[in-house]
């Protein structure tokens, strides 16, 4: 099962926010503001629904003349600011509303050469659109706040900047871009000494080298983290750092730490009233009870954590959250509902185009429909799955490999600045320096090629992974087919054999009666001529039996497969035309009855064929028991065949008996050539057999 990432949703989520003042007052400065800016009666109106409370109703309201009246507002710093705050108040109510309001700040702010408050806008767009789900557009806006911050010398907002396109690749699972981004971040906030900060970023670098199952790595960023939000003594952060260390701890098989540190953590945000905080605790406690097989609790917090993810509201939540509970719903066997919840973790995870989502909705999909045995549903599941997955693996060793690229390409340039300088020195060192670089450009060439090698090998391995797992869905479709198969020839073997033995049997039965009456009233010379005829009768009622016995023995059912086989075998032994030697080794205990018949027919099917078709004197049946494995031997000295062509048209073939022996999950071994023979062997495996 593929494990969320929530402790790194959580920490970049709510570093989204961290240039803005606290909304609560900026808001009521905003709207009160926003009344002056609007001309007769509706000025009044206006006021009184911000005077009531009622955010929601009045960014309802704002009409596309409403916004042309900014152009009131005069262009000054002051106008600049208030657009942000504006637009801020307006983010969570009307965001495409809350984009255009950014937008006209920082046209107002390019005129006026304010580079800060352009790249603001600029950035505050990106938060919208990442929280949309519009990456392209999120990455876009980000790079246009970059150009403005790093032309203004603003740390603050340059890593508030990084910390926030990290979020983004977060998202995209992009997670080799996320970390470089992360760790500018931490460059900038550690020489402004931002506490707060650097626990939210070192939270997200550890969320990274999670991904890349390092958690042992992971948990020295986590505790950095943890410690620099205690000289913070904000709830949320600390809350915060206590699920990345739980999430580590768990990882780690540390599960007594986990569960303590989430529980602390739900309980500071109980306090505090934050939903966001509530969600990731319960959803990665969920994960953890699930680990540990206690299924009950994971289903509990899964619930949990669904119920905080709508009152959230945001997109990547609401998905994580619903792909979660639809694996504990599946985990508990309740296949509908996990389909339900499944289904519409996808929806979110196409509509953001979330290559983790996806694959994770992918993967549990396609074990729900295998669970319900619909193999073809769940291979095109599975086939999704594997897309999506070498999709983000691809795109993942991609960037790095372009990022090498970049920094060869820059040290060959500063290798090249070197050499000239070098020519005005003494020959000797020249010669020196010129022999240390072709070291260097060869050592960098075979980085190149390991790195290269490991994302080749490691693309083989997972390329033969979902080879084997879509091989092993074909087959047991294959397996199914011909137990079915199987299933309706032994109920037609059972129908045949009882009208046999009630119908026909009875018949002749009745027939000799007759007959028998008829010939009490003859004379002797003429009852005597009756006689052969009821000896046939006699013949054809034994046949009968015979045949009704085969297709299906009671032997089999009331004695077991020894009993069952000895009996096939001493009435063939009994025509005094062939010899049979029947052996038998820890066979003291039944075996399941759909082993016991499918062993009966294949032995009886290559009885038949040795008969029919190997003019033999000799066989030797052997069964063997050994531990979990059952052995089957058939042999017998006739005059063989060709095993590469086909055998005569009136026996089983071979294809026919090796169906059989895959049903039973064993394997079959036949060798023989013309004049020497036949030896079958097959075995089947009882591991999940219990012993009678």
């Amino acid at each position: 099962m593929f494990e969320s990432k929530s402790w790194v949703d959580r920490a970049g989520l709510l570093f989204q926010w961290v240039a803005i003042r606290q909304m609560a007052l900026r808001a009521m400065r905003v709207m009160l503001c926003v009344t002056g800016v609007f001309t007769g009666s509706a000025a009044t109106s206006q006021f009184q629904l911000i005077r009531s409370g009622d955010l929601r109703q009045y960014a309802s309201e704002l009409s596309a003349d409403d916004l042309k009246q900014l152009d009131q507002l005069p262009d000054d710093s002051t106008a600049c600011r208030f657009l942000l705050d504006f637009g801020y108040a307006l983010e969570p109510l009307c965001p495409d509303t809350a984009i255009l309001i950014y937008l006209e700040a920082a046209d107002r702010a390019k005129k006026l050469n304010r580079l800060i408050d352009e790249g603001k806008a600029y950035m505050y767009c990106g938060i919208v659109s990442s929280d949309a789900g519009k990456f392209a557009w999120a990455l876009d806006y980000y790079n246009k706040a970059q150009e403005r911050f790093e032309l203004a010398g603003s740390l603050q907002d340059l890593a508030n900047l990084y910390t926030n396109r990290g979020v983004v690749y977060n998202f995209q699972s992009r997670w080799n871009l996320a970390a470089e981004n992360y760790y500018k971040a931490i460059e900038f906030y550690d020489s402004l000494g931002s506490y707060r900060h650097i626990s939210i970023v070192c939270g997200n670098v550890g969320g990274v080298l999670m991904d890349a199952g390092q958690p042992d790595n992971a948990l020295p960023y986590f505790l950095r983290g943890y410690e620099a939000s205690l000289q913070t003594t904000d709830s949320t952060t600390i809350a915060s750092a206590l699920i990345n260390v739980g999430f580590a701890r768990g990882a780690l098989s540390q599960f007594d730490d986990a569960i303590a540190a989430y529980e602390e953590a739900i309980g500071i945000a109980q306090a505090t009233g934050d939903e966001e905080d509530l969600y990731l605790a319960n959803h990665n406690l969920s994960d953890l009870y699930a680990d540990l097989k206690q299924y009950p609790l994971a289903l509990k917090h899964a619930h949990l954590a669904y119920a905080h993810a709508l009152k959230i509201g945001r997109l990547y939540y609401f998905g994580n959250a619903a792909m979660n509970l639809g694996s504990r719903l599946l985990e508990t066997g309740k296949l509908d509902s996990a389909e339900y919840y499944l289904t519409e973790g996808l929806k979110h995870g196409i509509t953001m185009d979330s290559r983790e989502l996806k694959a994770d909705c992918y993967w549990m999909l396609y074990e729900v429909e295998k669970t319900r045995n619909q193999h073809d549903v769940a291979l095109s599941y599975l086939e999704k799955f594997t897309e999506v997955s070498n999709q983000t693996f691809n795109q993942n060793n991609v960037d790095r490999l372009q990022q090498l690229e970049i920094e060869y390409q820059t040290v060959q340039k500063d290798k090249e600045l070197l050499a000239n300088k070098l020519e005005i020195e003494q020959k000797d060192s020249r010669i020196r320096q010129e022999k240390l670089m072709r070291n260097a450009i060869l050592g960098g060439g075979i980085l190149l090629a390991v790195i290269l090698g490991m994302f080749l090998y490691n693309l083989k391995q997972r390329r033969d992974f979902y080879k084997k797992e879509v091989d092993l869905v074909r087959r047991e479709q294959k397996v199914n087919t011909i137990q079915s198969y199987l299933e309706g020839e032994e109920k037609e073997r059972l129908r045949i054999a009882k009208d046999l033995h009630d119908g026909l049997s009875g018949l002749l039965a009745a027939a000799k009666l007759q007959f028998s009456a008829v010939q009490n009233h003859l004379e002797p010379s003429e009852s005597a001529r009756l006689d052969g005829a009821l000896n046939t009768l006699d013949e054809a009622s034994t046949e009968v039996r015979r045949i009704a016995h085969n297709m299906m023995p009671e032997m089999l059912l009331n004695h077991g497969l020894v009993e069952a086989l000895d009996s096939f075998l001493s009435g063939i032994r009994s025509s005094g035309q062939i010899e049979i030697d029947f052996q038998h080794f820890g066979m003291e205990n039944r075996l399941p009855e759909n082993v016991e018949l499918g062993v009966y027919r294949i032995v009886q099917e290559l009885i038949n064929n040795t008969l029919k078709h190997a003019e033999a004197t000799e066989i030797m049946v052997q069964l063997n028991r050994r531990d979990s494995v059952l052995g089957v031997t058939v042999e017998d000295n006739g005059k063989g065949f060709n095993i590469h062509g086909p055998i005569e048209s009136n026996g089983i073939g071979l294809k026919n008996l090796k169906n059989r022996v895959e049903v039973l999950d064993g394997e079959m071994n036949i060798e023989s050539a013309p004049g020497k023979g036949t030896f079958t062997y097959f075995e089947v495996g009882l591991s999940q057999i219990s012993k009678a």
